[in-house]
């Protein structure tokens, strides 16, 4: 008989839900690029930085939760608060939120259904959509403060998609150092170069915003040498190097609400 998995205490499920690195990237992403993009915020972005945060902890939770069978009432505690927070940005910004929210419960279904085995939830599906799902906090944390700034919404979330987008292959790339990734990581670094050079040639951003574009240097580098580390470390270090990245282009955006 399979051997009883003690309960996680309080602090366990805290750290675990705060813990990964995919939280911080939804959370200093919407607070780098969307919020300092439509600044000053006010008290509905911050409700929705709480909410987004919330919820990105929530997935983390109920993967844990599926799998050792407790802490439902927590799971259903941190979710329920999390939609609550989200109410404000819904009611300013209706069409958008719901939009959001809906392409967001396929990636949900695919993640829970996965989530009996880690390995099933790191599969290049899970982990794409994931990262443009991610990438949407940075268009919610505009129409938190602009609910009428919409095309900047969208283009922020391409940005953001386009800053996280480079590490799925390259992550991919520890396991299996395999053409078709290398061509992936290349690609997907030079079309986010290319980018933000259109958003800063176009006035979107300020000139200097270009600047956020150094950071695919090492994607275009790691696409040859591939770095000795584990799977974690890389999307710890790829978070770390993203989010300031964000922050350039959240100081050079220029809304047009």
């Amino acid at each position: 008989m399979a051997e009883k998995v003690s309960k996680a205490t309080l602090g366990e499920r805290l750290r675990a839900a705060w813990g990964e690195h995919g939280t911080w990237a939804i959370l200093l992403t919407s607070a780098c690029l969307g919020m300092v993009a439509a600044w000053p915020p006010g008290w509905i972005s911050l409700a929705t930085l709480a909410g987004l945060s919330g919820l990105a902890a929530a997935k983390v939770l109920a993967v844990r939760t599926w799998r050792r069978e407790e802490g439902w009432g927590f799971l259903l505690a941190v979710s329920v608060g999390s939609g609550l927070a989200l109410l404000p940005l819904l009611v300013r910004a209706p069409a958008a939120t719901a939009a959001v929210g809906a392409s967001g419960l396929p990636f949900l279904a695919l993640y829970l259904r996965e989530a009996r085995e880690p390995r099933w939830t790191r599969t290049l599906l899970v982990e794409t959509a994931g990262t443009l799902l991610l990438a949407t906090s940075a268009g919610l944390g505009i129409l938190a403060s602009r609910p009428l700034a919409l095309a900047d919404a969208v283009l922020a979330s391409l940005a953001a998609a386009l800053l996280f987008l480079p590490g799925v292959p390259r992550v991919r790339l520890l396991k299996e150092p395999r053409g078709v990734f290398r061509l992936a990581v290349l690609l997907l670094a030079l079309t986010g170069a290319a980018t933000i050079a259109v958003l800063a040639a176009t006035g979107v951003t300020a000139p200097w915003g270009a600047l956020a574009a150094l950071v695919f240097a090492g994607d275009l580098r790691a696409a040859w040498v591939v770095p000795a580390v584990s799977a974690r470390h890389l999307g710890l270090a790829l978070t770390l190097r993203s989010v300031p990245a964000a922050l350039v282009l959240g100081l050079a955006w220029r809304p047009v609400a």
